[in-house]
């Protein structure tokens, strides 16, 4: 597989702009579901890191790290040319990530199967498992919602509650990337207001395959399950996918009922402590593996 390939002749550097392009290939040969704004989000972010290595003037293989507000590093977009598999690339690009999120207290990520046992020899230690669930288009159109009433677009008047409810869900300071999502996809921002705040909101964007649906931050499960159907019922007739943690077993069990079924697991997973959990109890959907 390795034949007439130098290792020596394999460089890695920090990924730009003009590359966003190679990384979007490498992403859909696997199936991702990432799109173009994605990389830009994670290439052009501020301090955000984003690596590549190169063979040759071909990008071959990417390693990224979301810097949530010097809080939490969020390790994503691991990914190498088939081509290129078995020569340690990955590891080297991950090793040159986290060197250079010194100082940054949390770095967590989530690994597929395959990849768990790569990221344990790297420290990182089990958290909880996330299903990541798929609901076809035909059965999208029959999702109606559960609490209309309730539910309000999201707007310039609530987007720094969502972010403060998220801070709390998540554990750090995600604004940029709630900001980000919200100018994006407008028709997929909803939030429950309690009285005077909100009580939860859900975030969704479309994807390069499916809509993903997600954050979902919610104070009670009802408002979760209302978001969610506000969110795919405006967008109907569309395939969704959904990133779940198992721990949300009514959840997972409402969501199997309306038609979605589980495609695979994932493991969240943190280096060293876990500082910053989160508040699990306002966590149903997660971002997704890209974004935490």
């Amino acid at each position: 597989m390795h034949n007439n390939i130098n290792a020596r002749d394999i460089k890695t550097k920090p990924m730009q702009s003009v590359e966003i392009g190679d990384g979007l290939k490498l992403s859909s040969a696997e199936n991702w579901n990432q799109t173009e704004e994605d990389w830009k989000f994670l290439v052009d972010g501020g301090e955000n890191i984003c690596l590549a290595a190169e063979y040759k003037g071909e990008i071959v293989a990417t390693t990224a790290a979301v810097n949530y507000s010097g809080r939490v590093a969020w390790i994503a977009m691991v990914l190498v040319n088939k081509r290129f598999r078995g020569l340690g690339i990955s590891a080297k690009l991950l090793r040159e990530a986290i060197s250079r999120l010194q100082g940054v207290p949390s770095i967590k990520l989530d690994a597929t199967p395959a990849g768990k046992p790569v990221y344990e020899k790297f420290g990182f230690n089990e958290e909880y498992t996330i299903y990541r669930m798929a609901l076809l288009p035909a059965k999208s159109r029959r999702i109606e919602p559960v609490a209309a009433d309730k539910t309000v677009r999201l707007s310039s008047d609530t987007i720094e509650e969502a972010v403060r409810l998220d801070h709390v869900a998540f554990g750090a300071n995600r604004g940029s990337l709630i900001r980000a999502l919200a100018k994006r996809n407008p028709g997929l921002c909803w939030v429950i207001r309690d009285k005077c705040a909100i009580s939860g909101f859900v975030l969704g964007r479309a994807g390069r395959r499916y809509i993903h649906i997600g954050p979902v931050c919610a104070r009670a499960e009802e408002d979760a399950k209302a978001l969610i159907a506000q969110a795919i019922h405006c967008q109907r007739g569309r395939p969704f996918i959904v990133d779940v943690p198992e721990s949300k077993k009514t959840l997972v069990q409402w969501l199997k009922d309306h038609g979605f079924s589980i495609q695979r697991p994932f493991t969240r997973m943190y280096m060293g402590e876990n500082p910053l959990p989160g508040d699990a109890d306002k966590r149903y959907l997660i971002c997704g593996p890209e974004f935490g």
